[in-house]
């Protein structure tokens, strides 16, 4: 739906959102690291890519930290490990964008 309130929290850069979680899943459970989060298929406008974008609410960090967490994650390669592309604060939330892989499935699932 164009009026769903999370199309707002994603930043303004990315477009042709829509939520990959489950619907039956609340926002308000706990997700990852015990945080409230949301993942989205996003496609960003400068480069015309399509991400997995991952907002986690209210994380407790800084630029700093989430600059060496994308440094250490950015490089892994492996056939089992969706490629971790950015790491960036907006909003009071932190957002993973990973490389979008439409038949991909969370350890979880």
């Amino acid at each position: 739906e164009p009026d769903d309130e999370r199309y707002k929290e994603i930043p303004p850069r990315y477009h042709s959102i829509w939520p990959l979680d489950q619907t039956a899943k609340s926002r308000h459970t706990s997700g990852s690291f015990g945080y409230a989060s949301a993942v989205f298929k996003v496609t960003n406008d400068d480069d015309g890519v399509t991400y997995a974008l991952r907002r986690i609410d209210n994380a407790r960090t800084t630029s700093k930290i989430t600059q060496a967490a994308q440094d250490r994650w950015q490089h892994i390669r492996h056939p089992n490990i969706i490629g971790l592309e950015r790491v960036f604060l907006h909003q009071k939330a932190l957002f993973f964008a990973h490389s979008y892989w439409p038949t991909a499935q969370t350890l979880a699932e």
